[in-house]
Order: C-alpha cells, then sequence, then structure tokens
C-alpha cells in the first residue's frame, strides 16, 4: 500500500554511512543547491575537513503497487539519492536542554564560483594600459621561471570567443554549424573547467561534474541574432569591467542575454548523456544509450510553458496556497530603451539604437503619431489594441499642435504635441496607464558595432526582446507559496500548475522558482515552493482574456514550443466560453524527457492528446480521473499520481556505481554503517590521495565514537 511510509533517510559522508537527525536542502533557479544537514553533535567531527562528500538518501515512498510488487526480489521502495555536495563549513550551539551541531553543505557546481578569470579592461585604466601588447619572449621560460617578468596581453575575452568558436563550427571549417548555437559554446567553457588547474582537473576527475552537466536549449538561438554578428558582443561582456570574476558569473551573463538559466536538480534523475567519454562509467540503460546524472541542467526560461507531469501538484499533495494578483503592477505597455540619447554628428542628439514600444498597437501609433492615424488592423479585438470604436475625427493638427474641435490643445503638458500619453488600449481605459521602462542591453557600443551594417537584424532583435520582457513583466509580480508533503519529483526551472476540484475550478499555474526540502531521518518530510508567474489556467489558452496571454518568444524552436492553433474540444468548450484555443506540440514532451530523464517528463498538454494539446483541456480531463479514483481510495489516489509524477530516480547502488565504488553489505537497503570504497572515492596513486585519506580518517573516527557511546544523547 503506497501510504505512511517513513524516508529512513541515510546520511553517507566520504561514502561511509553516518547516523543523523534531519536535513533541509534549498535548490534555487541560477545558484548552487546548499544543504544544512543536522548530525550529532561531537568533538570528532569539529575535525571535519573541507569539501568532504555528502550524499543523502531516501526510500521512494511514491513507488506505485506495480512498481514495488516487481521489485520484492530487489527490494521494493528502495533507496534512491536525494542531494549531493560537499562540506563548507560548520555551526553548533548549546542550551540547557540541547547541544546541536549542524553541516554547511553546497553542491559540486561551487567549483565554478572558486574559478576565477582576470579581464584587464584597458579604457578603465585612461588609457595607460591601451598599448600593452604579448612579450616576444618565450613562454617556455616564463614558465620556468627564467624571466622576472610576466607578459601583458590586451584581453579580448580570447578564450571565451575562442571555445565558443569552435563549439559552434563545423568541424575543420570556418562554417557556423545549423544544427548548434550559443549554449553548445557555454557548456563547452564550463566543461573545460578541469584546465585551469591540477585542483579543478582532480575535482572534475573524481566528482565527473561534466558528465552531469544536461544542456537544452530553445532551439532558434539563430533568430535571437546571428553567430557571425554576435560573437564579439557576446564574447566581449566580459571584458566591460576590469578584475577578477568567477567562471559562474562569466557564463551566466552569456546565459542571461539569451535568457538562459541553470538549475542544480534536486533529486537528479537518470538522463541520456551522449556526450560522457567511450569508457565512461554510466547508469544501468539500454545498449549503446549512454545515461548519467542530471544534476546539472542548463535550459531556456519556460515560465511560459506547460509543465512537466513531475511538477503537477494534486489536491492530496498539499494543505492550502493563496493567490494574489495586483492589476496595478501590470504594465499596459513598454518602451525599451537599449541606449540613452547619445551626441552624434556636429552635437545633436540622437539614439543610436531606436527605442521600441509594445504593444504593436502602441508601436503603431507612436511610429504615425504625426499624422494621428492608425492602420484598421489594430483598432480591434484585444485588450492591448485600441477601442473598436475609437474615432480620431475629433483631433485635428495644427502645426505642431493636436487639438480637438473647440480649438483646446490636446496635450498641454507637452506643448500640444501629440505623445504616448495620447493612445489608450481598451485595457488602459479601464486601469489606466501603466508604464514599463526597460533598458538591459550590455556593452551597447560592441552590439551597435556587431551591427552598423545590418539594421534590420539589429532591430528584429531589440523588438523580439521588448515584447518578451513586456510579457514576462506582466507575470513578474504574481507570486505564491505552497507547502506540501515531501513531493521528491518537483524541480525547480520548470512550470508548476496546482490542480483543484472544487467547483471554483481554482487551478494556478506558476513558475518554480524554489525548492525546499526538509526530512528527517527517523520521520517524514516536507516541501516548500516558492512561485513566480503565476496565472489561472483560462489564462493559459484564451490569449484575449483578461489582456494576460502569454508570449513564445521566436527563439523558441515552434516545433517543440508553439504555440499551436487548437479547436477546444467539448471538454473544453464550456470552459473557455467560445474563445479562441491555443495549444503545445507534441515534441515539448521530448524536450522535457531530454532534461529530466523518461519518466514523469511528459508535459502536462501531452498527457491527454485528445483534448487537443491544451492546458485548459488537459487539466479538465486529468481532475476527471483524478476524482474517478478518489472514489477508490487512498491507495489508488497515490498510486495514480506516483504514476504520472515520479522520475526516474538514481537508486544507491547504481549511484556509487557510476563513481567505481562498491561495498560488502549484501543489503544496502536494510543493514546499517554501511560503507561504499573504491573507483574515485579512495584516489589510491591519485595526486590527491593524502588530502583523500584526511577526509575520510575524520569520518572514520566520528563513526567509531558513536558506535563505542551508543548511549550518548545529542
Amino acid at each position: 500500500m503506497a501510504l505512511g511510509r517513513p524516508l529512513g533517510a541515510k546520511l553517507f559522508l566520504e561514502g561511509k554511512e553516518v547516523p543523523f537527525i534531519g536535513a533541509t536542502m534549498t535548490s534555487t533557479v541560477g545558484q548552487a543547491s546548499i544543504a544544512y544537514v543536522d548530525i550529532v553533535p561531537h568533538q570528532t567531527i569539529m575535525n571535519i575537513r573541507p569539501r568532504t562528500n555528502v550524499e543523502i538518501f531516501v526510500r521512494n515512498y511514491m513507488q506505485t503497487e506495480t512498481e514495488a510488487a516487481a521489485g520484492v526480489a530487489a527490494q521494493a521502495f528502495p533507496y534512491i539519492l536525494a542531494w549531493k555536495g560537499e562540506v563548507f563549513g560548520y555551526s553548533f550551539g548549546k542550551t540547557p536542554t540541547s547541544r546541536t551541531l549542524s553541516l554547511s553543505c553546497i553542491d559540486h557546481s561551487s567549483y565554478w564560483d572558486n574559478c576565477l578569470a582576470y579581464f584587464f579592461n584597458a579604457q578603465q585604466t585612461q588609457r595607460a594600459g591601451v598599448n600593452a601588447g604579448s612579450s616576444v619572449q618565450d613562454a617556455a621560460d616564463i614558465i620556468k621561471g627564467k624571466e622576472k617578468f610576466i607578459p601583458s596581453y590586451l584581453s579580448r575575452s580570447s578564450y571565451f570567443k575562442t571555445r565558443i568558436e569552435e563549439a559552434i563550427k563545423k568541424k575543420n571549417s570556418s562554417e557556423y554549424d545549423t544544427t548548434k548555437d550559443f549554449m553548445d559554446g557555454v557548456i563547452a567553457i564550463y566543461k573545460d573547467i578541469g584546465y585551469v588547474n591540477e585542483f579543478f582537473k582532480l575535482a572534475d576527475e573524481r566528482l565527473r561534474i561534466s558528465d552531469q552537466i544536461i544542456m537544452k536549449s530553445s532551439g532558434q538561438l539563430t533568430k535571437l541574432l546571428k553567430e557571425s554578428e554576435a560573437l564579439d558582443w557576446f564574447t566581449g561582456m566580459p571584458n566591460n569591467n576590469s578584475g577578477y570574476a568567477t567562471l559562474r558569473a562569466v557564463v551566466q551573463d552569456l546565459m542571461s542575454i539569451l535568457f538562459h538559466d541553470f538549475i542544480s536538480a534536486p533529486f537528479p534523475a537518470a538522463t541520456v548523456n551522449n556526450n560522457m567519454g567511450k569508457d565512461s562509467l554510466g547508469l544501468p540503460a539500454a545498449k549503446n544509450v549512454k545515461k548519467s546524472i542530471g544534476n546539472f541542467i542548463f535550459k531556456p526560461n519556460l515560465f511560459m510553458m506547460p509543465p512537466p507531469a513531475c511538477n503537477i501538484f494534486f489536491p492530496d499533495e498539499y494543505s492550502s496556497f493563496q493567490f494574489q494578483r495586483n492589476f496595478f503592477k501590470e504594465p499596459t505597455r513598454l518602451i525599451y530603451m537599449p541606449e540613452l540619447p547619445a551626441r552624434k554628428g556636429k552635437g545633436a542628439a540622437e539614439v543610436y539604437i531606436p527605442h521600441v514600444y509594445y504593444p504593436e498597437a502602441f508601436s503603431a501609433f507612436m511610429k504615425s503619431r504625426d499624422g494621428v492615424t492608425l492602420d484598421d488592423k489594430y483598432k480591434g479585438g484585444g485588450s492591448f489594441d485600441i477601442p473598436q470604436k475609437t474615432d480620431l475625427s475629433h483631433l485635428k493638427t495644427v502645426g505642431t499642435e493636436v487639438k480637438d474641435k473647440e480649438g483646446e490643445s490636446y496635450n498641454k503638458m507637452n506643448s500640444g504635441r501629440v505623445t504616448d500619453y495620447n493612445y489608450l488600449s481598451n485595457e488602459e481605459t479601464m486601469k489606466g496607464i501603466w508604464l514599463y521602462r526597460e533598458s538591459m542591453l550590455p556593452v551597447t557600443s560592441a552590439f551597435r558595432a556587431a551591427l552598423d551594417t545590418n539594421y534590420e537584424s539589429k532591430n528584429a532583435f531589440t523588438g523580439n526582446i521588448a515584447k518578451y520582457l513586456f510579457f514576462k513583466r506582466r507575470y513578474q509580480d504574481r507570486s505564491l507559496q505552497i507547502t506540501s508533503h515531501l513531493k521528491m519529483s518537483v524541480m525547480p526551472g520548470f512550470p508548476v500548475i496546482i490542480l483543484d476540484d472544487s467547483s471554483a475550478n481554482q487551478n494556478v499555474l506558476a513558475y518554480c522558482a524554489s525548492v525546499t526540502h526538509r526530512i528527517y531521518a527517523t520521520e517524514g518530510g516536507y516541501t516548500n515552493v516558492q512561485l513566480t508567474y503565476a496565472r489561472y489556467t483560462e489564462e493559459m489558452d484564451t490569449p484575449s482574456q483578461n489582456a494576460s496571454q502569454t508570449f513564445t518568444p521566436p527563439w523558441f524552436d515552434e516545433l517543440i514550443f508553439g504555440p499551436v492553433d487548437a479547436k477546444a474540444s467539448k471538454t473544453t468548450a464550456p470552459l473557455v466560453r467560445g474563445l479562441k484555443v491555443q495549444g503545445y506540440p507534441e515534441k515539448l514532451s521530448e524536450f522535457y524527457k531530454t532534461l529530466l530523464g523518461e519518466k514523469g517528463a511528459t508535459a502536462l498538454t501531452g498527457l491527454y492528446p485528445k483534448e487537443e494539446n491544451t492546458i485548459v483541456g488537459s487539466v479538465a480531463k486529468l481532475l476527471e480521473k483524478y476524482r474517478a479514483k478518489k472514489q477508490s481510495g487512498s491507495a489508488d489516489v497515490m498510486d495514480f499520481i506516483a504514476s504520472i509524477t515520479a522520475r526516474d530516480y538514481i537508486k544507491m547502488k547504481d549511484y556509487y556505481k557510476f563513481f567505481g565504488a562498491k561495498t560488502t553489505a549484501k543489503d544496502v537497503e536494510n543493514e546499517s554503517w554501511i560503507t561504499f570504497a573504491g573507483g574515485s572515492m579512495d584516489r589510491k596513486g591519485k595526486t590527491d590521495e593524502a588530502a583523500a585519506s584526511l577526509k575520510s580518517n575524520e569520518i572514520i573516527n566520528y563513526i567509531n565514537t558513536l558506535k563505542s557511546t551508543r548511549g550518548f544523547r545529542g
């Protein structure tokens, strides 16, 4: 029966099981994952070494009855990986009634924060360093210490540019590979971390960090900006400032302008990774398929998409949530200013890169404001358009002034000239004008220089960014929080849907910004999720309703992300009240499976294709199935939830086998004080063997102390 099982959590330090009290693990988009592990306080553990390996496992209590029955021989409800990382510190305390000790841990992406790159910007030294160039001295002499000085080089992010070019160009050719994009170059930089020095090389070898990187881009980044024009601009971003910058900071600067992000996965799953070395150990998989731990995921920002199945919250899984929406925090228009006006020519102030106005009707008004005319196609329909009955005949242009029939100046604050405030959309006639200004283009001069000969590409880029930011900003302040029992499947960085089976139909779709799991060694646990960009489901499918439609950017492959035109099924027609419905391609599920593994990664809109791949239809059908299971009893409900949401978690033995480690324990599911050794765990014969031994010995001392003092109260 799939109910009420203890987690029986296990903590391993340097491959050795250690009793513990509980742990809190937090994964936030764009940041390293952090864990705080509460253990039995004792003097011996205060000698713990930095970067001691930490792994936490819990039982997969969300197995279905069928899976549990099939796994009797190999033990049903096996231990799966919940979190992995290293110790970076500890804290302890004492009260009259208790003592505490907590290990502070961070995931292995912390190595990217430890790797610093230095950038020299000659323009920030009053040009004192402009003439510095490369020295003609032999580099070998410098390395050997024969030279008394270090030659300086003009830095143009040469490493980043070279590495990205290598990744996105065809082999033995100067042409770009149309199947690749900037994200391939970004990942190539991360995978090169082992070449920095011996410390990073040994870490990557021991922890297999590079083998755990999973990447999938939005598929059409060439539409965002052509590589040949953008490469100098992108790789010039690090040079915008002098000084040291971490590898993570530099690469994420590049990713942010592509609207892609990074997540460190909690409860990582087995994912296909064909980029692993030929002889690399992998997780169990079919022949000719290489599977790895999907620990570090690089992907596009997906706030506008339907969620994967693993991020569905059923009513049985949460106690409460609260959704709030403030109309006055949702802008009705946006002005995107890539740069401020600058002097050009003989002193006239001009803008090299034009401002962009959105929505389109607003842009049309601004571009044709001198004649106070609008194209008919902007005069009716959506909430962003001007009212259908708008009549501009009462306005007349007198010189540079616009006046009404009575001759009064229509805009006294602007000397009678027509401005952006003379435009009103349907929505603005109800709540007024709420303007959002954005100025975010980095290294503007480099961007302008890269595109001086291609204004069409430049304007298309800024236009696409403005449209994307407008819709993103409308949802940005819609946030909520939900607390549930331990939900192992939920993944940050992906959309989430919270289902409501009541007649109120308060189903909420949002973007998962952060996930915190709290587990206890001898009890259960709970999950807290922070959500942003929230909206109710009908908003996603009906573009003209409440002016709340989302926008799929043009650099998202339409064959994967859509949207596509769809017809309202019998299930959805009453819900959308005859409004137009949009759906999502079936390939979206394949995209999710690349990042999250085979199980639990089907897109919500792919669960029931007969519902025309629409969000509102899929939700209605899912709730119909859920209500039927609810009539059968709680066991059927939990089985139903597990069959949809559970991911392909990584079993304990498979995890350590991935690193070449083994155990002498006959039953890892039930024995205590288990130890895994061998492979990359021991580091025998390696440069870091002594360091590994020091870390391991401190844990052995702690374990022996606990074994000999069973009556000790923590």
